[in-house]
């Protein structure tokens, strides 16, 4: 994870991949 996630990054290192989706889904 890149941390930018913040609350709920489920994706956990997949989040480094997509960060941007991550953060959309989960901010």
């Amino acid at each position: 994870s890149t941390g930018t996630g913040k609350k709920l990054d489920k994706f956990g290192q997949a989040s480094s991949f997509f960060p941007a989706t991550t953060i959309a889904l989960f901010e």
